[in-house]
């Protein structure tokens, strides 16, 4: 009976410190509900031991995101970078007869108007202006591409430019009359995906040397994004090998796609020379008094929260919230705006989890409180776990949400700084 008295009011209180949101000082309770020896202690701590290094990940494929990035920009802080991409073309049907309706009497050539590459632009990052934009065709497409791999110059094979304003969401292309006709050339009755790919093999997309900054978010999974070819099919009819007729058909429009059966590989370039970064990246510092985070597979932190590791000895404690509290440092996120969510990653022996599928309660996600320049990561779980001695893994990998769909980076404060990195725990513990 004692016990089920107790348990029942261990339910009660906690109940009632998550409604109440735990912001008071600690306190006891219980006294009037619970035997003395078993009094509950409402506690607040904050660690603020923590960390953190910097480091250029190793590489990685960023394959059929959302938005494949294109453009460059200088960051003050950050350097350079720069954003490609390649991709496949695809067909609406797997397969296509442009002539099913020829017969021996009957020839049908095509005669093409046009042939145009619409992009839609769903955004932009730190644009300054007009960029020009270069469009290759590959030689070849690759099995796998890595964020780092860029098309040896004599794989590659210039058919097209054109400019981009910064305010733009549908561009076009013109592409050569010659590209659209190798569609209508390929020996088949039926032509199929597969033909069309090992006729096309891919297109490489870069923003010339010396164009207006910026970097653009071309989605290439949207319906609006294909190669439109317009056509007339011009028929010459025999009877007896003399012409009887020739016929000219109303415009035809067929489409090359992107967005379905075909696969995009986004490539990222960054070069840190000269930044403070570099130190990190060189191995000449080891733990930064603050964190450099940059999406697009750049700069990215590790933190170190073995101080987590002193709560083992705690008997009778039960976390009721956690949270991972980082800050924006003065003077460094003024220029471009800062991710909109930061996420973290454990790394065990038997791969990579991220936060959000392992807590059950990672409800904030990171995102950023614009009021405070703070990013509030919940993780409770992952706290629970490590103090029980269930998870030891207390190095995370801290990184922009949308690591590989946007170009954003921003800067923390880390340990030495008056707004340093912490973890606010908040607990109950029965004596």
């Amino acid at each position: 009976m004692k016990n089920s008295i107790f348990y029942q009011g261990v339910i009660f209180i906690v109940s009632l410190v998550i409604a109440t949101g735990c912001d008071k000082e600690p306190t006891s309770l219980g006294e009037e509900i619970l035997p003395s020896e078993s009094t509950i202690n409402f506690q607040h701590s904050i660690i603020s031991d923590i960390d953190a290094s910097l480091f250029l990940p190793e590489d990685d494929i960023a394959k059929n995101t959302k938005y494949c990035l294109l453009g460059n920009y200088t960051d003050p802080t950050f350097g350079e970078c720069k954003a490609e991409f390649i991709t496949q073309l695809s067909m609406q049907s797997a397969f296509v007869n442009f002539f099913e309706e020829d017969d021996q009497n009957t020839d049908i050539d095509i005669n093409i108007q046009s042939v145009t590459f619409y992009i839609d632009i769903s955004g932009n990052y730190a644009s300054s202006g007009d960029q020009t934009i270069e469009i290759w065709e590959m030689k070849y497409f690759p099995d796998t591409a890595y964020v780092s791999y860029v098309p040896d110059a004599d794989s590659i094979v210039f058919i097209a430019d054109g400019n981009i304003s910064s305010d733009s969401s549908i561009v076009s292309f013109d592409l050569p009359i010659e590209f659209g006709q190798r569609l209508f050339d390929i020996n088949n009755d039926e032509i199929s995906i597969e033909d069309v790919q090992s006729e096309f093999k891919g297109l490489y997309f870069k923003a010339s040397s010396g164009s207006a900054e910026g970097i653009l978010y071309a989605n290439l999974l949207s319906k609006n994004n294909y190669i439109g070819i317009e056509y007339y099919e011009v028929r010459t009819e025999y009877d007896d090998d003399q012409v009887v007729a020739l016929k000219d058909s109303s415009l035809k429009t067929t489409k090359l796609i992107t967005y379905e059966n075909a696969i995009q590989y986004n490539l990222f370039q960054h070069d840190y020379t000269g930044t403070d970064i570099q130190a990190f990246i060189d191995g000449t510092d080891s733990v930064s008094d603050k964190i450099y985070l940059q999406a697009m597979n750049g700069i990215q932190a590790t933190l170190d929260l073995s101080a987590l590791l002193k709560w083992r000895d705690s008997s009778n404690i039960a976390i009721t919230n956690a949270e991972l509290k980082l800050k924006l440092a003065d003077g460094f996120n003024t220029s471009y705006p800062e991710p909109d969510y930061l996420s973290l990653i454990i790394t065990t022996d038997d791969g990579i989890i991220p936060m959000s599928l392992y807590s059950i309660n990672y409800s904030y996600n990171g995102t950023i409180n614009e009021a405070t320049g703070e990013y509030n990561l919940t993780i409770t779980d992952y706290v629970t776990d490590i103090i029980k001695g269930e998870r030891e893994e207390v190095n995370l990998t801290l990184h922009p949400g949308s690591n590989f769909a946007d170009a954003s980076r921003v800067v923390l404060s880390a340990k030495e700084h008056e707004n340093p990195i912490s973890i606010e725990i908040y607990y109950v513990k029965t004596n």
